[in-house]
């Protein structure tokens, strides 16, 4: 069967779902992939050309530097109670397509917070929804929003459902948005705040597109693979359990 979603993306032929359909997958996979969370320290040509000059013509940071000034961290529904507290002050939420907003968000006050609903799937697939333009796009402004509150921003939370896949995809993205040539190092960066990762594909390839990198992005997600997986060889199989093995650098 062709799959849509694959042939857009350049992706293989092939419906590849995440551990997101199944409970007891996404459950047994959290446990193989998850550690708890630690904390870290160009838009589109049509929407976001407006950022793009000064992006462009800043000089390059030094590579010594933070890439945020803010900290970062990523996490899973099961951590939300313990980093909801007064020191968020920007919280980016994915969560599948039909799922209700947790308990635990409501209680946030004078936090800047951008919700999406999205499955975990790097390709269309018949009865899941997987991410589209729109909602990397909506993932960008959000960081453009978060650039833009200087000092007022502290604190980045990003989170989806185990913290593996959509949030550590998002939270690179964020963190390369406005450090162009860096796009490794913000990918590599996940090597500190979530060790585990296996950052969504479909959602760097988007991002790509639309702060039109060439690829820079893209390149940055295979290194980070690569650089996991020779400390963590073992994650290879997890990977081709879970649908994802054409992932694999």
């Amino acid at each position: 069967m062709r799959n849509v979603g694959c042939a857009m993306i350049g992706l293989p032929q092939r419906a590849l779902v995440d551990v997101t359909p199944n409970y007891h997958a996404r459950a047994a996979t959290q446990r193989a992939f998850s550690l708890p969370p630690t904390q870290v320290d160009r838009p589109s040509r049509r929407r976001y050309a407006c950022v793009m000059p000064s992006i462009a013509t800043r000089s390059m940071p030094d590579s010594n530097l933070s890439l945020t000034p803010y900290k970062v961290t990523i996490c899973g529904l099961g951590e939300l109670p313990g980093l909801c507290n007064g020191d968020v002050t920007h919280l980016l939420s994915l969560l599948d397509a039909r799922h209700p907003v947790p308990e635990s968000l409501n209680a946030l006050d004078g936090v800047d917070r951008e919700l999406l609903h999205f499955d975990d799937v790097v390709a269309e697939y018949p009865g899941f929804i997987a991410c589209s333009v729109a909602d990397v796009e909506r993932i960008l402004s959000f960081g453009e929003r978060v650039h833009a509150a200087g000092a007022r921003a502290r604190h980045l939370l990003v989170h989806c459902h185990a913290g593996i896949s959509r949030s550590t995809a998002a939270a690179a993205v964020l963190m390369a948005q406005f450090n162009p040539g860096r796009e490794t190092e913000a990918f590599l960066k996940l090597l500190d705040i979530r060790p585990h990762a296996w950052p969504n594909t479909r959602v760097v390839e988007m991002a790509d597109r639309i702060l039109d990198r060439k690829g820079a992005l893209l390149d940055g997600l295979v290194a980070y693979r690569r650089a996991l997986l020779e400390r963590k060889p073992q994650l290879s199989q997890i990977v081709i359990n879970i649908g994802r093995g054409h992932e694999l650098p």
